[in-house]
């Protein structure tokens, strides 16, 4: 009779290849321990930068990964992905728990604002070119990816980043075995197909009004947040046949940050009651992946995302018009004051509202994204993304306005925002 090996760990009992496989998990964690510089100590003074050169920097990323009944995974396979410009590109692939660290190193690239006035409002922040990731956990209970957008002054700061993988559970089992996890070792997801587009993006609305003018400007530097969409299917490696498991949902989010000044208009200001839109061309890219997990399990998962470029954005234009447009119907309230955040000056002075955004809680404008390739064949491929200015304070995209004069001496000019954190700028006069 032939003798089976078998191990415990934290009172469960291993067999001989999954006790290998954790024996591998538990020594790259501490090969990872171990790189720390233990002189630099936790938290902000974790960060390792290259001392020769400070234009990279390293930082640990930490991947918690839960099944679908929002347990923490035993045992999965994660693989890094960097969104660049041309291409997607796996930078790490590796097995862990279901919660695990991994150190990154990322270039730095940081932004000079170009502007006087916004060298001065930022002079004591640093303002870093994002970095956009995607994380793909293939576990034992399902599978998962989440889109992340790496801000390197929160890392500077707070010394780490982390997120969280929610798995959608494999169809027509509850788990793999044993067996069949080890076989994903060697398995790595390939890209079936991807396209690409440039489509003109809504980024804010701001009003000029009676002698009030309004100028924009949105210097270097300036962040949009864009969410991913995402797609499963599953396909039957027996019969080929192809079955829709979770439509278009929410896939985390990438940033775009503005490589050039734009400007409206081109010099003075604009007066009257006019509204102003206004609009970039940025790049979005549609990925199909296919991943074997058993001969009748085979992942098929979608992707639509914002791409973050060297040329952001490639082109911009006012709409509706550089004429502007009719004013918004909640413009020229009486009561400023009870229509969210607002800001005033008095008669012949200047004022200047931060376009500061948000974290993804208030306005967002939604862009219909179409490509060419179809998917199932016969179908088109065309997804709605929400996209809104990214939090950021101090901020290098500014409304400026010139409060004029008023018949009555007593009224002011106020801007206000009602309740869009600063998306939409409103302007009337009120006392």
């Amino acid at each position: 009779m032939a003798l089976s090996s078998s191990y415990t760990f934290q009172g469960k009992n291993l067999t001989a290849k999954v006790a290998s496989i954790l024996l591998i998990v538990l020594m790259a964690s501490a090969y990872i321990i171990l790189t720390w510089n233990p002189a630099r100590g936790l938290g902000v003074n974790s960060i390792i930068e290259e001392e020769n050169n400070t234009t990279e920097i390293s930082f640990p990323l930490k991947i918690n990964v839960k099944t679908p009944e929002g347990k923490v995974e035993k045992l999965c396979k994660i693989f890094v992905y960097r969104l660049d410009q041309d291409k997607t590109r796996l930078i790490k692939r590796f097995m862990g728990s279901g919660s695990t660290e991994v150190t990154l190193t990322v270039e730095k690239v940081e932004y000079r604002p170009i502007s006087e006035f916004t060298r001065n409002l930022t002079e004591n922040i640093s303002i870093y070119k994002n970095i956009n990731l995607r994380i793909l956990a293939v576990g034992t209970m399902g599978w998962g990816s989440r889109t992340i957008s790496i801000d390197l002054a929160e890392i500077e700061e707070n010394g780490m980043k982390g997120i969280t993988i929610i798995e959608e559970a494999y169809p027509n089992i509850k788990a793999l075995t044993e067996e069949e996890f080890l076989t994903l070792w060697d398995k790595e997801p390939e890209l079936v197909v991807s396209y690409e587009t440039w489509r003109m993006t809504h980024i804010v609305t701001f009003h000029s009004w009676d002698n009030i003018g309004v100028y924009f400007l949105a210097d270097e530097g300036s962040k949009v947040t864009v969410t991913t969409r995402v797609r499963n299917w599953i396909e039957n490696g027996i019969t080929g046949e192809l079955e829709l498991y979770h439509d278009w949902h929410d896939g985390g989010e990438s940033v775009i940050t503005t490589e050039s000044l734009d400007r409206f208009p081109n010099s003075s200001y604009k007066y009257g009651r006019k509204r102003y839109e206004m609009w970039w061309e940025l790049k979005y890219r549609y990925e199909r992946w296919r991943l074997e997990v058993q001969i009748e399990i085979i992942l098929h998962d979608e992707y639509v995302f914002a791409v973050d470029t060297n040329l952001d954005p490639r082109g911009a234009e006012t709409r509706p018009s550089e004429q502007g447009g009719d004013p918004l119907e909640d413009s020229g309230v009486s009561d400023p004051w009870n229509h969210g955040n607002y800001i005033w000056r008095g008669q012949n002075r200047l004022m200047t509202v931060q376009v500061k955004g948000h974290e993804g809680e208030a306005l967002r404008w939604t862009i219909s994204v179409s490509f060419e390739g179809q998917f199932p064949p016969g179908v088109g491929i065309s997804v709605s993304l929400t996209v809104w200015k990214e939090k950021q304070d101090p901020s290098p995209m500014k409304v400026y306005l010139s409060v004029g004069t008023h018949s009555n001496p007593n009224y002011r000019g106020y801007a206000y925002d009602d309740n869009t954190d600063w998306m939409i700028v409103y302007l009337t006069w009120a006392p």
